[in-house]
């Protein structure tokens, strides 16, 4: 696994690989036909990063495994997204991590479905194009359609979230919480909201 370098990615991923927090995170922050078509109760992580080095201070990843309801294997490869601000080659980076999940399963007579899905905490609106043929010139020409190719990636900014909109367990919750708040100047004050909710763990 890359080394972390983020101060507080040891915190989120620690979150984030925990089993119930897993399940917690995907069944509220998939969309929901996404996560009805998994069985959440198998997902498992994995410990390998996909994130070139030299992205490393912008990016963490977390891969899951989970069935489908209908028994087959897919992945779940979730992209926190570090910057402030939204990140328009984000489709093409996380082309680059498919393909290697891929690679490990390219002697499977199919490749695994791989669902996408940034977790953005950054202040500004992600407002850019999630389809990666939007990064091609033409790509999204209906006469370029097959020969471009193309997958749209899911999008969790906790922007759009109000605090009392957040859902799951009450650690996913206060690891969304400080995610979302981390580049406020008000951080320190919404720290104490934050370790209210400390209280209600059991």
């Amino acid at each position: 696994m890359s080394e972390i370098q983020n101060p507080h990615d040891q915190f989120v991923r620690a979150t984030l690989s925990d089993k119930v927090m897993a399940k917690s995170f995907l069944e509220n922050y998939l969309p929901p036909e996404i996560a009805e078509s998994f069985d959440l109760e198998t997902v498992e992580v994995s410990q390998q990063s996909f994130v070139d080095q030299d992205l490393q201070d912008h990016h963490t990843d977390l891969l899951y495994q989970v069935s489908t309801t209908t028994g087959k294997k897919a992945f779940v490869y979730v992209l926190l997204e570090h910057k402030s601000s939204p990140e328009k080659q984000v489709a093409f980076q996380l082309l680059r991590y498919i393909l290697r999940i891929w690679e490990q399963h390219k002697s499977s007579a199919k490749l695994p479905q791989v669902v996408s899905l940034v977790l953005y905490h950054g202040r500004r609106k992600w407002n850019i194009n999630r389809e990666f043929a939007a990064l091609v010139e033409f790509g999204q020409e209906k006469i370029y359609a097959k020969s471009t190719p193309n997958f749209e990636y899911f999008i969790c900014a906790l922007s759009k979230f109000d605090e009392e909109d957040l859902k799951g367990e009450i650690a996913l919750r206060i690891t969304l919480l400080l995610l979302k708040h981390i580049f406020s100047p008000n951080l320190k004050h919404k720290l104490v909201d934050i370790m209210r909710l400390f209280a209600e763990i059991p």
